[in-house]
């Protein structure tokens, strides 16, 4: 993680992800680890998105500086994931 005006919020945030990887419960039938590829943040410190993978699909996580991970969408490659996060131009912070 770099040195930044919001590394501690992305410190706070980090600190949900248990092992790397970030569970969502009560979405699916299943309960879902999703392995954190990468995270994304914009200059302010007041949006992050974090790219997950789980069994081959891949889901966005957003956060803000309120408010903690959400499910924000899902997709079956990567690139779509990718294509998506570009839209929004943000960062990659890890």
């Amino acid at each position: 993680m770099t040195d930044s005006p919001y590394s501690d919020r992305l410190n706070q945030l980090m600190s949900h992800l248990k092992d790397g990887a970030i569970t969502l419960d009560g979405l699916f039938p299943e309960k879902r680890s999703y392995k954190s590829l990468a995270i994304f943040g914009d200059d302010e410190g007041t949006m992050f998105m974090l790219i997950g993978e789980y069994k081959g699909a891949f889901a966005i996580f957003e956060a803000s500086q309120y408010n903690e991970w959400s499910f924000h969408s899902g997709h079956s490659s990567l690139e779509g994931a990718l294509n998506e996060m570009r839209d929004f131009r943000l960062k990659r912070i890890s």
